[in-house]
């Protein structure tokens, strides 16, 4: 509690967290890391965005992520951590595909919201064959009706509503 009331102090003051981040992330749990990401991958740009998808994966169990489409709304660790990797990958199209295709297979419909607006933001070239793959394997298994029609506009090259 202490350092999210000193990183929002600093971020109040414009300073950047960054280099404090690095060094608290990796001492915490995957289930206490969620602010903490959030708050790195914001203050990612191109250069930095490796070094805090590298750090991200090691709180992200990619091997559960990808599970299999329910209505749950809410998630483990991984789900939450995921999620807020998700909603940062629309800057940096081609970064942690695998992220975004395990994303779209994920039990928690945000997270497969979340997947479908970063394939929306990312230009249709950056995508491999098999993240459109994964993107249609989705359509056919996504159980929620409004989902499923903004993955069906991603696909068409349709803005999603």
């Amino acid at each position: 509690m202490v350092f999210g009331l000193a990183e929002a102090a600093a971020r109040a003051r414009q300073s950047s967290t960054w280099e404090a981040l690095l060094e608290r992330l990796p001492k915490l749990s995957a289930d206490r890391s969620a602010f903490c990401l959030q708050q790195l991958l914001g203050q990612a740009d191109g250069t930095r965005i490796a070094m805090a998808l590298q750090i991200a994966r090691g709180k992200i169990d990619l091997g559960s992520l990808a599970s299999e489409p329910s209505t749950d709304l809410v998630g483990g660790p991984s789900e939450s951590n995921a999620h807020v990797v998700l909603q940062v990958l629309a800057r940096f199209p081609g970064h942690a595909e695998d992220l975004a295709e395990a994303g779209l297979k994920n039990r928690v419909v945000g997270v497969r919201s979340s997947a479908v607006n970063v394939l929306y933001a990312w230009p249709r070239q950056v995508w491999s064959a098999g993240l459109e793959s994964a993107l249609r394997d989705a359509l056919q298994a996504e159980p929620v009706a409004d989902l499923q029609e903004r993955m069906r506009a991603v696909l068409d090259g349709r803005a999603p509503s």
